[in-house]
């Protein structure tokens, strides 16, 4: 195992399961571990799932592969609704025998609310909490790509470019031919193996980018790879740093990204899929002053889940305590902040009570009764 999780053979891939001490668990949460270089293994997700059988439920932390290869594709939904499954038809991982509940941050809180809509999945998950989660990936990509370069950590728009810029050649070639102010050589990849040409050059300066970022966000920062790859290579240092600096520059490579990868996009986008959503709760949490994934996102989503008449209730939390990946440095202080505390804790605590419940759950029970039984329990956690 590691991190204190017992590693297991699940669906294809494998997971780190967290068991609690003690007691009987009182159900169980799938945790997807979102997209970043370490999967199942980074920090984050184990001090979560710890935390989640340290109050009784059993966690189970599946190896996404294409999110852990930095992969933005829809094969990231399939595998993720298979681990959901295998989890919930397995008696040792679901002792209960009854629905899963599952929880996610940002794109990975779009895939658990994916899975609860999914035919085949939905019918085991009874509960789901998103953090900072989007519903429409097209409009929350263009946001990040469009942005102003100090407004938000760069790493939404680094993963876009490494994912997609071979997706729209065009304003790549705009982007260098500003830059050097001559025509971009060889943007057709035709070059020999040993000669890899200057958009696969260029995307490698995107993952070594993600790769830093990741470790600054686990604060390792002596782990700095990207200088000393663009000192090496001048040419994709100048167009790196004019696609950063260059609003306009990622509004016309985002436009036509956007365009041809509208399948993978729309493949995650819980927005079209809201009205097929089935559990006992959803409970959203966002930071109001999130940047990279604008707090409208989680109001759409609140308001479509409490139109479907799958969903027994929905919470949504919008807090000044974080932002998209961290602490929020305008939050409260004082009173005011342990009263904000109490409100996340409070919508965390509704996630963990339909949880329990839903492990109480035989799979394929009609969830429609849960949205007259569980009208009473869908307040909002007011602001």
């Amino acid at each position: 195992g590691g991190g204190g999780g017992v590693e297991v053979w699940l669906a294809g891939t494998v997971a780190d399961v967290y068991w609690p001490g003690g007691a009987p668990p009182v159900g169980t949460v799938v945790v997807c571990h979102g997209i970043n270089p370490l999967g199942k293994r980074d920090p984050r997700m184990v001090v979560l799932a710890r935390a989640l059988s340290g109050v009784g439920f059993v966690a189970v932390v599946p190896n996404v592969a294409p999110m852990a290869a930095l992969e933005v594709t829809g094969l990231s939904r399939q595998v993720f609704c298979g681990c959901v499954r295998a989890v919930a038809e397995d008696p040792v991982l679901n002792p209960r025998g009854g629905q899963v509940a599952v929880v996610g941050a940002s794109m990975a809180g779009s895939l658990a609310l994916l899975a609860a809509s999914e035919e085949g999945t939905r019918e085991v998950i009874g509960a789901v909490c998103c953090v900072g989660s989007f519903g429409c990936t097209a409009r929350a990509s263009l946001r990040a790509m469009s942005g102003h370069p100090t407004e938000d950590d760069p790493y939404a728009r680094n993963l876009l470019m490494l994912n997609f810029l071979h997706l729209a050649p065009a304003a790549a070639a705009l982007a260098y031919s500003s830059t050097f102010d001559a025509p971009p050589p060889a943007l057709a990849e035709k070059e020999e193996a040993e000669e890899p040409g200057f958009l696969r050059r260029l995307a490698a300066a995107f993952r070594l980018a993600l790769l830093d970022s990741h470790a600054e966000q686990l604060n390792s920062p002596g782990i700095h790879l990207l200088p000393a790859y663009l000192a090496a290579h001048p040419d994709v240092a100048a167009a790196f740093h004019s696609l950063h600096a260059s609003p306009t520059l990622r509004a016309a490579l985002a436009a036509e990204m956007a365009h041809a990868a509208s399948p993978t996009l729309a493949a995650l986008s819980p927005s079209l899929a809201l009205a097929n959503v089935s559990c006992r709760h959803v409970v959203l949490l966002h930071g109001v002053r999130d940047e990279v994934v604008h707090v409208e996102e989680a109001r759409g989503m609140a308001e479509a889940l409490r139109g479907a008449k799958g969903v027994g209730g929905v919470t949504l939390c919008e807090t000044e305590l974080m932002t998209h990946g961290g602490l929020d440095e305008g939050r409260p202080r004082g009173a005011g902040l342990v009263r904000e505390v109490w409100r996340v804790l409070a919508a965390v605590g509704v996630f963990l009570g339909a949880a329990e419940e839903a492990g109480k759950e035989k799979v394929g029970k009609n969830k429609m009764e849960w949205a007259q039984a569980g009208a009473g329990a869908a307040e909002e956690v007011a602001a």
